[in-house]
This record gives C-alpha cells, sequence and structure tokens, in this order.
C-alpha cells in the first residue's frame, strides 16, 4: 500500500516544484497543484475503501456518473506522461 501513496505524493511533490520554477501564471499553477493534490485524495479514499471492504465494513451506493468526464481526467493526467514516451491519448 505504501508506493500506491508514495507514487502519486512523489508526483505532486515534484510537480509543484517543477511549476513554481516556470513562466506559467499563477491561476495554472493554482490548477495544477489543486488538480494533483485531488487526485492523491481520491488515491487515498480509494485505499481506505478498499481497506474497509476487506474489514466488511463498506456499503455500496449507486452514482449517477458522466463516463466521459472521467475519462478526460484520467487523459489530462496521463497527456505529459504519454508525451513523454511519444504516444497519442485520446478519448
Amino acid at each position: 500500500m505504501s508506493h500506491e501513496i508514495r507514487t502519486p505524493m512523489n508526483w505532486v511533490l515534484g510537480m509543484t516544484e517543477l511549476i513554481t520554477n516556470t513562466n506559467i501564471t499563477h491561476t495554472q499553477k493554482t490548477l495544477y497543484i489543486r488538480d494533483s493534490s485531488n487526485a492523491l485524495l481520491n488515491i487515498i479514499n480509494d485505499l481506505l475503501h478498499f481497506s474497509k471492504s476487506e474489514s466488511e465494513r463498506v456499503k455500496l451506493e449507486a452514482r449517477v456518473f458522466i463516463l466521459e468526464e472521467i475519462l478526460q481526467s484520467v487523459c489530462y493526467f496521463l497527456n505529459r506522461q504519454a508525451l513523454d514516451l511519444k504516444i497519442n491519448l485520446h478519448y
């Protein structure tokens, strides 16, 4: 479980360091940091939900979601890595 937390945390810290040293706008910097932090929080929440399900203390709930928004979010976060690997990432 530590790897699942460390990897995104290192990404958040690394990206924060990189963008603080760039000439992008304050708004862009804030958005990158916020989005990265939210992604990490989602991973942590997923891990906590998983551990609850292992102890049989979780209740399932139905939720409405928009698949296009989820795919857009995943592509947004993976776009830089895809470009570095010369992969065209589209949804």
